[in-house]
């Protein structure tokens, strides 16, 4: 008879005599946190199980307790499982220490465990507990079905522990060529300056890139710091390009960011005189004929882009349509909320989860504007902002545009139409608690007149989903017709996303060339977060929420934003710099997913976590073409290849859920396609 358990959503099976291991030594989730004062569960299992396709990686951990009497020398040897699965990789966990709580913290931890360090034999102190993260790889060729392997964990010269380890292989493949499109930076100069001279060389570069391969990750080569001019030409850029074909070709990306044109400020001034030409074109021309001349231009964007202070719209738009019209190959990647404005202007349009709106995500899929004509066109709109162009957002027939008031002031929203309106409804799109039906007060003119108050009864409509809006449906008393109407809020703050007169929109189908991908833009102080105190399978639902969401892609920030203190020698006491005190105010690491190591990189646990995410997400990818091809059951299936949104204010307390909910529906689906295949033959 079998037994099972669960550790932290992982299924782990035992037999009866071998149920627990030594208090010494046990067995850990990957999304388990193991610090220097952590014990052994009484769920702690002596056999792992892993589940894992063709081609995919997979990891847990095991715990080793110190002992009584002085520091225990520890060494672990792991062989293959089965004759068909090598070795794992065997990382020791190191703690890097924490800084100011984030807005996702789930804790207060001085030390977070993170860093993976090489193997080698390390000492464990009395009392405390060091971990060692193993991660299989599931070649071609493996078979499927259960195959088995041990972990030797040699304690001292007397103790020696024993751990199973069994692993299901299922027999489907996930693709080499990631299905969501990911994009990342490398800071290569930080990288540089924390090696030695003499190994800056091609062959350390390589070594480099090609640990990162196991990631399934996309990441840009950046050689600059922001905000410092473009170098003239491509040529005095040759190395880099090198680099990035390798880079590429050794990760299979499916972005690469051969053109680095991250900022509109970083862009080489257009000629004022007639004539001349243009030095960006020859930039351009030069990226993109690069990128087709290695067959790498599906792939390649021109850049991305982050939305700027609305301030700053028409000389940023300006700029991203000198790009297309310079060179018609250009990708462009938009970073931030929708709006109409920047519609026609980017291939790629990347939203903060906060800011995705079903409505909006489906216009881009259907090709369609998101804006509509108004019935009742304004000539004029102010507010109580300064800023006139502001206030033109909560009125240009569009719900994914927005003004937002100034905090604390009688807030008001006036429009004067081109000619004379005759509506007796009139409706507000809003978000959150701001504005509030018994504080509204509506006044309306003609021809000039003064403004006199309007009777308006409200009636509040809560939203239908978390990513809807709340509307204000207002019934004038006494309808009459109008060309000016004013709206006082009373005290904002306010958001106002659209004003409505009960028109039914209609939105124009744009051209082909106008197709936008929709992508998640992954900040880091929101969630999904990657900051270093967060909850583990926070790192790895960022492609769940792509599932979920239907978005095509992943942008995420920085791999390596190393703080100056740790490419200039590390800590005073000559430790790693990961070990060092952040500056007060400075968040948990947010954007370091890799650690200093000289001439090579750490990667992370966060890192490692999201790697599972981009392969969960192959799962839900093959599932889904297989009940769309009718050779699986929908019905059976479809809730595991559901869309499911995710609520951008998730509290971080409540993501511990999630955990089991990956290792079932890998599960199921895992066995699902392996029986499709079974019946295939």
């Amino acid at each position: 008879m079998n037994l099972s358990s669960t550790v932290h959503g992982l299924i782990v099976w035992a037999t009866p005599g071998l149920l627990t291991l030594a208090a010494d030594v046990w067995t850990a989730s990957p999304l388990d946190r193991v610090f220097p004062d952590t014990t052994a569960s009484s769920r702690a299992a002596a056999e792992y199980r892993l589940y894992a396709a063709r081609g995919e990686r997979e990891s847990f951990q095991i715990a080793i307790e110190g002992g009584r009497r002085g520091p225990t020398e520890v060494v672990v040897e792991a062989g293959g499982v089965g004759k068909h699965i090598g070795p794992p990789g065997v990382r020791l966990v190191d703690y890097a220490v924490g800084g100011a709580p984030s807005p996702r913290a789930i804790g207060s931890a001085m030390l977070w465990p993170d860093v993976l360090l090489p193997n080698s034999p390390f000492e464990v102190e009395p009392g405390r507990t060091r971990a060692v993260w193993l991660t299989y790889e599931v070649g071609e060729g493996a078979p499927s079905g259960v195959h088995k392997g041990e972990v030797i964990v040699r304690m001292g010269k007397r103790r020696k522990r024993t751990v199973s380890v069994t692993i299901e292989v299922f027999d489907f493949a996930i693709p080499k060529f990631p299905s969501l499109r990911t994009h990342f930076n490398l800071d290569r100069r930080a990288i540089r300056e924390n090696m030695a001279p003499e190994e800056d060389t091609w062959e350390t570069w390589q070594s480099i890139y090609d640990a990162l391969a196991a990631y399934r990750i996309s990441y840009a080569l950046a050689d600059t710091p922001a905000g410092l001019p473009l170098p003239k030409g491509l040529e005095v850029d040759a190395e880099r390009l090198a680099h990035l074909e390798y880079a590429a070709r050794s990760a299979q990306m499916n972005t690469v960011n051969a053109g680095l044109l991250d900022s509109v400020a970083t862009l080489p001034k257009e000629p004022s005189s007639p004539g001349v030409q243009d030095p960006l074109q020859d930039t351009l021309h030069k990226i993109h004929g690069w990128s087709q001349l290695q067959g790498l231009l599906d792939q390649c964007i021109t850049g991305v882009f982050r939305i700027p202070n609305q301030r700053e719209w028409n000389d940023f738009r300006t700029q991203l349509f000198r790009m297309k019209r310079l060179d018609r190959r250009s990708t462009r990647v938009l970073a931030g909320e929708l709006s109409p404005f920047f519609e026609r202007y980017a291939e790629v349009w990347a939203v903060p989860l906060s800011g995705f709106h079903l409505g909006g995500h489906t216009l881009l899929r259907e090709d369609r504007s998101l804006s509509y004509g108004l019935e009742f066109p304004p000539v004029r709109l102010l507010s109580s902002n300064i800023d006139v162009q502001l206030a033109a957002s909560a009125y240009d027939g569009s719900f994914f545009s927005k003004w937002q008031s100034d905090d604390g002031r009688r807030e008001w929203l006036q429009i004067d139409f081109a000619g004379p309106v005759s509506a007796n409804r009139i409706g507000i799109a809003t978000r959150g608690p701001g504005i509030v039906a018994d504080n509204i007060r509506v006044r309306t003119s003609q021809s000039g007149g003064p403004l006199s108050l309007s009777d308006v009864s409200w009636e509040s409509v809560p939203a239908t989903s978390r990513f809807d809006y709340r509307w204000l449906d207002g019934t004038f008393a006494r309808p009459r017709a109008f060309d000016r109407l004013r709206i006082d809020f009373g005290r904002g703050p306010v958001t106002v996303y659209e004003i409505s007169f009960g028109q039914k929109p209609v939105y124009e189908k744009f051209a082909e060339e106008y197709r936008v991908q929709p992508w998640l833009d992954a900040r880091a102080r929101a969630f999904p977060s990657f900051h270093i105190d967060a909850d583990s399978a926070e790192y790895r639902l960022g492609p769940w929420v792509c599932w979920g969401h239907d978005l095509d892609g992943f942008l995420g920030g920085a791999l390596n934003n190393w703080s100056q203190a740790w490419v200039d020698g590390g800590a005073t006491d000559g430790g790693p710099p990961w070990k060092r005190r952040p500056r007060n105010g400075q968040a948990s690491l947010p954007e370091v997913l890799l650690y200093p190591g000289g001439s090579q990189i750490f990667p992370s646990i966060r890192l490692e976590l999201l790697r599972d995410g981009l392969e969960d997400y192959e799962y839900l990818r093959a599932l889904s073409d297989a009940a769309e091809q009718d050779a699986i059951a929908a019905e059976e299936f479809g809730s595991l290849v559901r869309r499911e949104l995710y609520d951008h204010e998730a509290e971080p307390g409540s993501l511990g859920r999630h955990g089991k909910k990956f290792a079932e529906r890998r599960v199921r689906i895992g066995r699902a396609l392996t029986a499709l295949a079974k019946d295939a033959r």
